[in-house]
């Protein structure tokens, strides 16, 4: 019976929601997600202010005063329109400083919002901060001038004679794989090569050519990239040694081997 138990166990945490529910734990997405609900909840008080400074700058003219008055009048009952008046001149007074309070209030929120963005994603992929500023800034240049092509380096010419190669890859440290096909597919989608089932790996996330008899790792233009030496990396001839990142945080390794 006991058997049986943990067989049922295992079944169930061997399907797709229980990895994803485990992959949400160990990535503490919660707790990045509440920093940030934090800061946005906090940047809500600058706006506040810079909604009571607009106020006050607009109820310097006359007419609006008058029409904010006559508003305060119909909604709110007689016993609160003192207090009401009062603070609205009180708005009208220091628009000013309520303003500059409000500007000073949202640069900080709008930094801590970002320093807590830049401290997720570092801790996710395990990089640098320098390293995520300097890839989010790529992306932005990307998307600003689409399509610009990216090429392999040349491929080194085979001589006759000369003996072919294996390459072999290791996925996180698990036993390698050949790699006997000429295009092999990584990813978590059907009909790939090497299925990799993370929530986080594109279906079709990346592949390996055999140009000119050497071996080239080319990116899917997958949503979370391919990482080597923290660097964004599309398209790479590969050696021995080479360790590149899927989604920067699913190593690769790979390892080329002459062919007996």
């Amino acid at each position: 019976m006991k058997r049986r138990v943990q067989r049922l166990v295992e079944r169930a945490q061997g399907t797709l929601p229980a990895r994803v529910l485990t992959a949400y734990g160990e990535s503490q997405a919660s707790n990045y997600a509440l920093a940030l609900a934090f800061a946005g909840f906090m940047a809500m008080f600058p706006m506040m202010l810079g909604a009571l400074s607009v106020i006050g700058l607009a109820i310097r003219d006359p007419a609006t005063e008058a029409h904010f008055q006559s508003l305060i009048l119909q909604v709110f009952p007689a016993s609160a329109q003192p207090e009401l008046q009062k603070a609205l001149s009180g708005v009208k007074q220091s628009a000013g400083w309520l303003g500059v309070v409000s500007l000073a209030g949202l640069l900080w929120s709008a930094s801590s919002i970002f320093a807590t963005m830049e401290f997720a994603l570092a801790e996710r992929t395990g990089l640098e901060a320098r390293v995520v500023v300097e890839r989010a800034l790529s992306a932005y240049a990307a998307a600003a001038a689409p399509g610009m092509p990216l090429h392999a380096e040349p491929a080194r010419k085979v001589r006759k004679g000369e003996p072919g190669q294996k390459l072999f890859i290791s996925v996180d440290g698990k036993p390698e794989v050949e790699i006997d096909k000429t295009e092999f597919v990584l990813g978590s989608g059907e009909g790939v090569d090497l299925r990799l089932d993370l929530p986080l790996i594109s279906p079709r996330h990346a592949r390996i050519l055999w140009k000119g008899g050497r071996p080239v790792f080319e990116d899917l233009r997958s949503a979370r990239g391919s990482y080597r030496l923290g660097r964004p990396v599309d398209v790479h001839m590969l050696e021995t040694g080479d360790e590149i990142d899927l989604g920067g945080f699913l190593p690769i390794r790979f390892r080329l081997a002459e062919s007996v």
